[in-house]
């Protein structure tokens, strides 16, 4: 369950001006004044909740701190920002700070944010929420309580969630903080945080497949194999986080997306035998119906099959 207990709400205009709309105690949530930023708040705030967070999801990704440019001994201004927002310390005051650190990132956007104190599953926790809104909003539209209901899309499209924590382990990690960004991972979203980047495993093996050919790197041994035997010698050659990138096998029009791990260590096999094959060997395969409304469904099919084609078959 999550439980808020404080909740501020910014207008963050185009000029690069902003206004405090709102902050909103425990006390005055029941408060018919407050109840449609309440309601807002809480629909999307559930939604960020229960986000699983990791280094490798192109739309949760845990971000580290950047200390880089932290004087030794010195507090990271924004990790101390928002550690003051979770304890509730000055908390208007705070959103103040906020939202000026928001305004003077770099293609930061106006619109509406959301911090929220709250606490779930027994930590206390921060959450900052970019707020989408109806395209009859103007970011430098004078906005009342009683609009944000109006302005608001009931779909959460941008969060923070700030410590990360290890619920398995029921362990809070302060220098960490979950970045989730439903569609386009914009930078301006995790570095107005001072945090790091972070790349998926697919988006690593990609940029160094493209640095590769601008530059026009002839030595990539991805492009150099002539056949299957090299795998073992460039699987060598590569880490772990190029290893776990996506590829896309296409066969017949037909596109099969495996890691690169599974193509080089010959977890999966292309074959040439007067036609072409790839082929997965292992275990019976489960046939599943997956993602139906956009989340984990999964409804398996073709369950009692105990009959299958052989090679000579399809041959």
């Amino acid at each position: 369950m999550v439980d808020a207990a404080q909740i501020g709400v910014v207008q963050c205009k185009e000029d690069g001006d902003y206004d405090i709309l709102s902050n909103i105690s425990q006390f005055d949530m029941d408060n018919e004044d407050f109840e449609d930023a309440t309601e807002a708040t809480q629909s999307m705030l559930g939604s960020l909740a229960e986000k699983s967070f990791s280094a490798n999801k192109p739309t949760a990704r845990l971000h580290e701190f950047d200390f880089s440019d932290v004087a030794e001994g010195d507090e990271h201004s924004a990790k101390s920002l928002l550690t003051k927002l979770k304890d509730g310390d000055e908390f208007e005051s705070n959103l103040s700070n906020l939202a000026e650190r928001y305004l003077k990132a770099a293609n930061s956007e106006p619109g509406i944010l959301i911090a929220v104190q709250f606490s779930h599953k027994g930590h206390e926790l921060l959450a900052i929420i970019k707020a989408p809104y109806e395209d009859v909003y103007e970011p430098d539209d004078e906005v009342g309580l009683s609009q944000i209901s109006e302005i608001i899309e009931d779909e959460l499209k941008k969060g923070v969630i700030y410590p990360r924590v290890n619920y398995s382990l029921d362990e809070a990690r302060p220098d960490e903080a979950g970045i989730y960004q439903k569609s386009y991972y914009a930078q301006h979203w995790w570095k107005f945080l001072g945090l790091k980047d972070t790349k998926t495993n697919n988006e690593v093996l990609n940029e160094w497949i493209v640095e590769d050919v601008e530059e026009g790197d002839d030595e990539n041994p991805l492009s150099e194999a002539q056949s299957v035997d090299d795998f073992d010698d460039i699987r060598q050659d590569l880490d772990d986080e190029k290893l776990e990138g996506q590829v896309t096998i296409t066969i017949s029009g037909i596109d099969i997306r495996v890691s690169l791990r599974d193509v080089l260590e010959r977890n999966i096999f292309l074959v040439n035998d007067g036609s072409y094959y790839v082929v997965i060997p292992g275990n019976e395969p489960n046939v599943a119906v997956t993602g139906h409304g956009g989340g984990d469904y999964r409804k398996e099919i073709l369950e009692n099959l105990s009959e299958y084609d052989s090679f000579d078959d399809i041959q």
